[in-house]
């Protein structure tokens, strides 16, 4: 990749200070707001849907926005400028098998966090699921590769090299989702391992979305 095409860490910090500190007001905006508004609670309970939902469908709008108008005014880059800027290609061979490794890690993540915790999952109506494949399976990998492990990997790689770059995503990574930690870690290193070996976004994007996607549907129709 060119240098010029190449993401600095000065970049790399504005895009992601755009996209998360917005998301962390509105998240604490909106639980306030919800739960501050008591004729909304039946509402919510009904359709089985808590505060976090509708608050996420917001934060994904936010983020959507922000990072967008941020992208557009640092790079001035097109879509497909955009997806060269972070090196998101990949074939369909490589993408499948990146796939495949993010379902079968998921499953085993599942099972090992059964056996050792005894972990139950709560039932929850279509909506309700169907509202989560939407925001884990679809929106928040794609958004979570973009950031991590393009911008900032590049970013990072340019200035400290893979394996620092690697090791720093991988944990800054588990480090925004802070009540998951341990868990987490092990798929943020999984993630930017695939990144690295086909040195493609798209490749981590679809480990991502398939890990998300096992650990949810397995976990449905075990009820562990």
């Amino acid at each position: 990749m060119p240098k010029r095409d190449r993401w600095t860490l000065s970049e790399a910090l504005l895009v992601g200070a755009a996209w998360w500190l917005p998301s962390l007001l509105l998240l604490a905006l909106g639980s306030s707001l919800l739960h501050s508004l008591p004729h909304l609670h039946p509402t919510l309970r009904f359709y089985d849907v808590d505060s976090f939902l509708p608050v996420s469908f917001a934060l994904l709008g936010v983020v959507l926005f922000a990072g967008s108008v941020v992208i557009f005014l640092v790079r001035k880059a097109k879509p497909e400028g955009f997806a060269k800027s972070i090196s998101w290609a990949c074939g369909t061979r490589v993408l499948g098998f990146a796939s495949l490794a993010g379902l079968i890690f998921g499953a085993v993540y599942l099972l090992v966090r059964h056996l050792l915790f005894r972990y139950t999952y709560q039932q929850h109506t279509v909506e309700y699921v169907a509202a989560f494949l939407v925001l884990m399976v679809i929106a928040e990998p794609f958004l979570e590769e973009a950031y991590f492990r393009g911008i900032l990997y590049i970013a990072i790689d340019d200035r400290f090299g893979r394996i620092w770059s690697g090791i720093m995503v991988t944990t800054l990574f588990a480090l925004m989702h802070p009540q998951h930690f341990l868990t987490v870690l092990p798929a943020s290193a999984l993630f930017t391992g695939v990144r690295i070996y086909t040195g493609s976004v798209k490749a981590s994007c679809g480990c991502h979305a398939a890990y998300n996607l096992s650990v949810l549907l397995l976990g449905l129709a075990t009820g562990t």
